[in-house]
């Protein structure tokens, strides 16, 4: 079962927020969640017919606090490690079907990938309107 599930309408215009969190454990080893600071990323948003194809994703955006919403999303509150994506109606107006998505967390500056969703199976649904 995938861990992340995104459904949208074919040509459909819509924006997604979400927040990364780490898991800390404290001196006892008790584990709980916190917010992970996203000031030094950016985050890599793309839609692929499978998670490790090598073609070019048919959505791809970049995210990061310089973005501008209206085109690709932004990293809004960066120490909280909250970001959103913005679709488009071109993003959204592929074919009707099920596909990958990768969600990558990228080291500014580098393109060092520090963290990615693509072993974890998150869905990416473009259904009819």
């Amino acid at each position: 079962m995938p861990s992340l599930k995104i459904k949208v309408k074919q040509g459909e215009e819509i924006g997604y927020g979400f927040t990364i969190n780490q898991i800390v454990k404290d001196e006892s080893g008790n584990k709980s969640k916190e917010p992970l600071d996203l000031s030094e990323y950016k985050i890599v948003f793309q839609v692929k017919k499978s998670p490790l194809e090598k073609t070019k994703p048919f959505i791809y955006k970049e995210i990061t606090t310089d973005s501008d919403y209206g085109d690709v999303g932004y990293i809004y509150e960066p120490t909280n490690g909250k970001f959103a994506v913005h679709l488009t109606k071109e993003d959204t107006s592929n074919p009707i079907g099920d596909y990958s998505l990768v969600i990558s967390m990228v080291q500014r500056g580098t393109n060092d990938i520090i963290s990615s969703n693509y072993c974890n199976g998150a869905e990416f649904i473009i259904c009819e309107q």
